[in-house]
């Protein structure tokens, strides 16, 4: 796993190198990992354009050096103690981590799910981390395995200065329960902090080992029974493009004996009956991503970009003789949902004509999706409401 934190300087020699100490017992590091890549920062002459490269206080504060240690050897839901700094620095507080669930086929997991979070309303924005914290603690071994925010972030809209607000109001939750993934930013100004602030399983390995994917970009990994896709939908996706090849690799590899359940993530749904041009790019990026989906037992196609419009598409074949979605199962095919729900501005959309009939549990409103593999053959789909404090809509993505 990876370990990351700001600093105020981008200090030289090994006394300024970043380290962390891990150990399992409170204030006991039995380990030390020294930082084996350089810090990453980045200047406002990064940004494309105005007004995101200006250097107004208002438009730009230096965010400092980003210090990423990878943490490699650690065994799997398991509560560590650590401190991270470095020699000449010192050192923080001590901070507390759990690792992710061994990968197995009836390990269960629960995963928070949404996309769009913003700064710009509070009230949603806030709301939401104080939920995802608050469903973690409610049982004693955490309520929630890993959360899955697949962009757009902070919307810094031309002032890079909200990445650092954001930052900080996101990190009760990141403090307590592994970030599965970061999405993109589909207004582009956003790459350039993403790429600097977070790490992801599409991150080179010291030591040779091949990238899970791309950068930040795209990328997958497994947790318990789940495998997830984390794919950019502001990236070239058709046929035959870097993406699609990595993708269908990807899928290819998976050993469904170990992790049955396959999820992807991406910004922009790959559904929508929203008039105009987002129905469009849905229809473009579907054919040529949902042959490979269907071809390698896809569940479940996550996406945000529709603000606060939470719809849910029943599954879309092939599918077998015996399936009965609106019965309770058996289940299978494809579920496209859109959870854009995070905090951002709510979006109202113009429905193309006939096609109300095909979405199940609309609703407008902020909230986060939450996946429960509870076994090899059953994974759930719950919406819970942050004005209801309650789950709204439930499905079964898989029930066999």
């Amino acid at each position: 796993m990876w370990l990351s934190w700001s600093v105020d300087t981008n200090a030289t020699g090994a006394g300024g190198v970043p380290r962390v100490r891990v150990g399992v017992t409170p204030g006991v590091y039995t380990r030390e990992v020294v930082a084996s890549q350089p810090m990453t920062s980045y200047a406002a002459s990064d940004m494309c354009g105005k007004h995101a490269n200006e250097t107004d206080i208002a438009k730009y504060l230096f965010p400092g050096y980003f210090a990423n240690v990878l943490i490699t050897g650690l065994a799997p839901g398991t509560r560590y103690y650590a401190t991270y700094g470095s020699l000449d620095g010192g050192f923080a507080t001590e901070t507390t981590f759990t690792t992710a669930k061994a990968v197995g086929p009836d390990v269960p997991v629960r995963l928070a799910a949404f996309g769009d979070m913003a700064l710009s309303l509070w009230d949603g924005a806030m709301g939401n981390v104080a939920e995802v914290v608050r469903l973690h603690d409610a049982t004693a071994d955490g309520g929630l395995d890993a959360v899955l925010h697949f962009g757009d972030l902070g919307y810094a809209e031309g002032s890079t200065v909200i990445w650092e607000m954001w930052r900080s109001y996101i990190e009760p939750a990141t403090r307590k329960i592994p970030n599965g993934e970061w999405g993109e930013d589909s207004d582009g100004e956003g790459g350039v902090a993403t790429w600097a602030r977070f790490r992801s399983p599409g991150v080179g390995v010291p030591g040779g080992t091949a990238p899970r994917g791309n950068s930040i970009y795209w990328y997958s990994w497994d947790m318990g029974s789940v495998h997830v896709v984390m794919l950019d939908s502001e990236h070239n996706m058709t046929k035959g493009s870097p993406q699609w090849k990595w993708v269908a690799a990807d899928l290819a590899a998976v050993d469904r004996t170990m992790t049955p359940h396959v999820v992807v993530t991406q910004h922009r749904p790959l559904f929508t009956t929203e008039a105009g041009s987002q129905y469009d790019v849905a229809e473009l990026m579907r054919a040529d991503l949902e042959p490979l989906f269907h071809a390698h037992g896809v569940v479940a196609v996550l996406g945000g970009h529709i603000h606060l419009i939470r719809a849910r598409v029943p599954a879309r074949g092939p599918l077998p003789a015996a399936y009965k979605c609106e019965e309770g199962g058996p289940v299978e095919g494809i579920t496209y949902i859109t959870v854009g729900t995070a905090g951002a501005t709510v979006h109202n959309e113009t429905m193309l004509p006939g096609t109300s009939g095909v979405l199940k549990g609309w609703r407008v409103e902020w909230g986060l999706g939450i996946l429960t593999a509870v076994n090899r053959s059953a994974l759930r789909w719950d919406f819970y409401s942050i004005a209801e404090a309650k789950v709204v809509d439930s499905a079964w993505l898989r029930l066999l």
